[in-house]
């Protein structure tokens, strides 16, 4: 999607606030998430990787991109589209 609005307008939609570098964004907890960076946006500026829900996956391989740890909470509710965000009930670790 060409900015926030639009990605979160299609679709429910996790956003994840960091830094662009070469290849996708530095996550302010540290975390690389890989990704297309806009050809306009700078090395280092602000940058929110958008990632949709439906292709987050538990206990992926190893050797998966984009992989990180993190926590969800005994108990997960759902939102009124049925999917809430995962950043509604999960915590990346460093976070």
């Amino acid at each position: 999607p060409s900015d926030r609005f639009v990605a979160d307008f299609i679709g429910v939609m996790n956003f994840v606030p960091g830094r662009a570098d070469g290849n996708g964004v530095q996550a302010t907890n540290g975390t690389k998430i890989t990704g297309k960076v806009p050809a306009t946006l700078s090395l280092g500026a602000s940058a929110v990787a958008a990632v949709r829900p439906e292709r987050i996956r538990l206990f992926p391989s190893p050797d998966t991109a984009n992989r990180v740890a993190g926590r969800l909470p005994p108990a997960i509710g759902s939102s009124s589209a049925g999917t809430p965000p995962m950043s509604e009930f999960s915590q990346i670790d460093g976070d």
